[in-house]
């Protein structure tokens, strides 16, 4: 998800002219320029329906098992937590997709494109479901915040009603997620990424092997990649420390070259995670969606 060509941070930042890459690429230009070819083989629309597909076969045979109701309960609500997360970026990467909330690949390989409406009203039930099944701490994961818990699932639910301008259910689950006590904001903007630090709310554990991949998509030491484009570097206002501590420069050919360095440790090792959410996000849902209902001073 996090560590190949079709990284969502990759495409969307492409997509938002954030980033541009520096060498011709088949995937990465179709988002650079916003048009994306239906023949274009390598999208990343097989990584998130196998993933669905994962989600439907494990809800339909957990609501079929004997398992003990808590755990039961807890992994269907993971299931749909992954399954509404899938979707948030299928719909926004494409639009109108295909709504699978099965396993009959009979019925799934004929299925027509549903509205994006249909698709977000699945994503607020799957989230709804979630947030009603899952606990509230991270005792699945011995206190890791690497599993979805219930404010995982409303944090994401947050974002969805942002996104759909129900400003009111944005502001309402925003303020549930920052006053439930759980996280808190760090001062030390090179510590977002830290396994299990105190804002993180969810984030992708690394196997020993593997590692945190996101930075080796960025940094390069001999030739560039992906790059920041003078439109993100001119956005920042002066004395910004995001622009000074997650964006850096390198040489190539007599040439200076800006990359995000949000992510600090390439390859394996280290004691970085990929991070899906944080807190400090929710201060953002909640202050936009106080904006736009007037509520400038809350804002």
């Amino acid at each position: 998800f996090s560590g190949s060509d079709f990284n969502p941070t990759i495409l969307t930042g492409l997509s938002a002219d954030e980033l541009y890459n520096f060498f011709p690429d088949p995937i990465w230009d179709d988002y650079a320029q916003n048009h994306i070819q239906a023949t274009n083989s390598q999208l990343p629309w097989t990584i998130f329906y196998n993933a669905i597909y994962q989600t439907n076969l494990a809800v339909e045979g957990l609501q079929n098992s004997g398992l003990p109701t808590t755990e039961k309960d807890h992994y269907i609500g993971e299931a749909k937590f992954i399954r509404a997360y899938s979707y948030f970026y299928l719909v926004n990467l494409f639009g109108e997709v295909p709504l699978l909330t099965s396993t009959n690949v009979s019925q799934n390989a004929k299925a027509a494109r549903a509205s994006i409406p249909v698709v977000y009203n699945q994503i607020v039930q799957d989230l709804t479901d979630a947030g009603n099944l899952l606990g509230k701490d991270y005792s699945f994961t011995g206190g890791q915040h690497t599993r979805a818990d219930k404010w995982v699932a409303l944090a994401l639910l947050a974002r969805i009603y942002l996104y759909q301008k129900d400003w009111a259910n944005a502001e309402n689950l925003a303020s549930h997620v920052i006053d439930s006590g759980n996280y808190s904001l760090l001062t030390d903007l090179d510590s977002f990424a830290i396994q299990n630090n105190p804002e993180a709310i969810l984030q992708l554990a690394n196997n020993a092997n593997d590692g945190n991949l996101e930075a080796g998509s960025f940094i390069f030491t001999t030739s560039p990649s992906l790059l920041c484009t003078n439109s993100l570097l001119s956005a920042f206002e002066p004395g910004d420390q995001r622009r000074n501590k997650w964006i850096d420069s390198a040489v190539y050919q007599g040439s200076v070259y800006y990359f995000p360095t949000k992510y600090k440790v390439v390859g394996s090792g280290g004691n970085e995670y990929y991070t899906i959410l944080r807190l400090s996000e929710q201060y953002l849902i909640r202050a936009e969606a106080r904006a736009e209902q007037g509520d400038i001073q809350g804002a």
